[in-house]
């Protein structure tokens, strides 16, 4: 037979703030993805999409990985700035803006 107030005891609410926290972080933790290798055929295939999207003014996917997370964009590109060696993304909502060394995939869409 279980008894209820034992069970009580274990609920998160009896918890100290400072172990909810540390199970919170862990759990964030566990989330991040490690950095995809990329060697440098996938650079160079990678550039040579980002070209073909710029030039035909095609729809592009790109995926980029920070801090390790894995975030997905998907629009038109407008504009490579060289000096701050990033791309701009037009979607619908805005233009962002996207740093070229934080691209692991790229997808042009028809």
């Amino acid at each position: 037979m279980i008894d209820k107030r034992r069970n009580v005891k274990w609920t998160t609410s009896m918890m100290l703030p400072e172990h909810v926290e540390l199970l919170r972080q862990y759990k964030e933790e566990q989330k991040l993805v490690a950095k995809p290798y990329i060697d440098e055929y996938v650079v160079v295939e990678l550039q040579e999409d980002l070209e073909r999207a710029y030039l035909m003014k095609s729809d592009v996917t790109v995926r980029t990985w920070i801090k390790g997370k894995i975030r997905q964009y998907r629009g038109e590109m407008k504009g490579v700035d060289i000096s701050k060696k990033s791309i701009a993304l037009e979607d619908p909502f805005k233009i962002h803006d996207i740093q070229v060394e934080d691209i692991v995939y790229v997808q042009i869409n028809n």
